[in-house]
């Protein structure tokens, strides 16, 4: 009974088990090891919600500061966060600048807000308490752990990470050199 019934909450708040997929859609790291046999049978990885699934980091203190710190094993390989700024919108330069000193801080730092267009439009929220993305939390190191995937606009691991392990990136890898996060880092964050 008990299982019953947190097997319908688990469909209710996340929805219906994925569907399987196609032997080639399935991860690499996933065939590997134990995980091999359930692939190939057609159990388990995708009858389980995506939520579970796809979240290895949440912000919190890590040594550059408050960053993307993984909760669990992170496999080689895998998607830590998108890069889109949900509930946010461009807006001209003009416009930007309307807004207060310490507004328009919080937006170049948490959505690299100038770096769209050339300079001449800006990232602002629209529904501030429901727009901060993980992206934002990510730190930049010369020595990184994950990078930036244009194609999928998302940042992927380079090598597996350790619970409790920060994930970073280098800025100047995947900014643009006027973005603000590009210019802090070139400066040294000064």
């Amino acid at each position: 009974m008990a299982a019953a019934l947190a097997a319908a909450l688990a469909v209710a708040l996340l929805g219906p088990p994925l569907p399987p997929p196609a032997l080639a859609d399935v991860p690499p790291l996933a065939l590997a090891g134990a995980s091999a046999t359930a692939a190939l049978l057609g159990v388990g990885l995708w009858q389980r919600p995506r939520l579970g699934n796809t979240i290895y980091v949440r912000p919190g203190q890590g040594a550059y500061g408050v960053g993307l710190i993984a909760i669990r094993r992170v496999p080689r390989g895998a998607r830590i966060c998108t890069c889109d700024a949900k509930y946010s919108r461009f807006v001209r330069k003009g416009a930007f600048r309307l807004l207060h000193p310490s507004v328009q801080r919080l937006c170049n730092e948490l959505f690299d807000g100038t770096d769209a267009d050339g300079g001449k439009q800006c990232l602002v929220p629209t529904e501030y308490d429901q727009a901060i993305p993980l992206i934002s939390f990510i730190n930049h190191s010369p020595r990184p752990n994950c990078r930036y995937e244009p194609v999928t606009n998302a940042i992927f691991t380079t090598r597996g990470l350790r619970p409790g392990e920060e994930a970073t990136v280098d800025y100047t890898k995947y900014q643009e050199p006027g973005s603000y996060t590009y210019q802090e880092a070139v400066s040294g964050f000064k």
